[in-house]
């Protein structure tokens, strides 16, 4: 069926799970969708200039705000890992 519109947000983790210690980066407005459609598009991230060197994760959660009805609503994450060094 149709989908609502919905927000992804984006998050820097220390870890696979979101929780208070995380950083939101940004968020991407998603346009309601017809049924079997898709919207695709680009978001800029910014790492916070005071973040530690070490291995992040980015979270990308697709729906965050929980606005559109799943079957399933544990399955909207995207992860991708990260090495934030000192720029020099």
């Amino acid at each position: 069926g149709t989908a609502a519109a919905s927000v992804t947000r984006f998050y820097l983790s220390v870890n696979l799970a979101i929780d208070a210690g995380d950083v939101q980066l940004s968020t991407r407005n998603v346009p309601a969708l017809a049924a079997g459609g898709t919207s695709s598009g680009q978001t800029s991230l910014v790492i916070p200039a005071n973040t530690a060197p070490g291995f992040y994760w980015i979270i990308a959660v697709a729906d965050s705000t929980e606005t559109v009805v799943e079957t399933f609503e544990t399955n909207n994450n995207r992860i991708a890992f990260i090495r934030v060094t000192v720029g020099g």
